[in-house]
């Protein structure tokens, strides 16, 4: 018997997989994986190549290493475009959701924005975020230039995450409406970023 896909988990973990049919023709199988509680996902879909199934997109990379959880949900197949509901706890921001649209186009998948609105409707509170912490913030997402630097007690709001390359930034709003753009780091700060940032255990 030929094993055409094999990943090996440990300490108990949960499996998710289905078929993902585009108006093309095209099927791709979703395969999602965790351990715990939803500790360490993989997800990535794949197609089937001479027997194999070869992964075509990975819905976790260069965006899990900002975050201790990073979790995307498929709620819609339409046309060729996978629509995905992403669940970050970032460790600028804790907890966040927004959503994210998945297109297959020339022969492979891509986002077809880099600029996602975060949403708050089903979050316990609004957008209103309290600096707890000295927060450089960048006139684009990318640049070097400094817009201005958040000072602790200041309250702003975040509005959009942005996926610039392989890296990732926050969209912050003064209340004088000047707006520019945080930098996700890479590891947990000793003082939080923001007073409302939501971490889970």
């Amino acid at each position: 018997m030929q094993v055409a896909f094999e990943q090996k988990r440990e300490a108990g973990p949960y499996w998710n997989v289905n078929l993902i049919r585009l108006d093309n023709g095209k099927v791709f199988f979703d395969i999602y994986s965790t351990i715990l509680s939803d500790d360490a996902c993989i997800h990535q879909l794949y197609s089937w190549q001479e027997g194999k199934l070869e992964s075509v997109y990975d819905f976790q990379k260069y965006y899990n290493k900002y975050a201790d959880y990073y979790l995307v949900d498929i709620v819609k197949v339409s046309g060729n475009t996978i629509k995905t509901s992403v669940m970050g706890q970032f460790f600028v921001t804790g907890i966040i959701r927004f959503d994210m649209n998945v297109s297959y186009k020339d022969g492979e998948f891509e986002r077809i924005s880099d600029s996602f609105a975060l949403q708050y409707k089903t979050a316990a509170r609004k957008n209103k975020w309290t600096v707890n912490r000295k927060i450089k913030v960048y006139k684009k997402a990318g640049s070097t230039k400094l817009a201005y630097t958040l000072k602790k007690g200041t309250v702003v709001k975040l509005n959009k995450i942005v996926y610039k390359g392989n890296k990732v930034y926050f969209q912050v709003k003064k209340s004088d409406g000047k707006t520019g753009y945080i930098v996700a780091t890479k590891k947990m700060s000793s003082t939080s970023f923001f007073k409302e940032a939501q971490f889970a255990g």
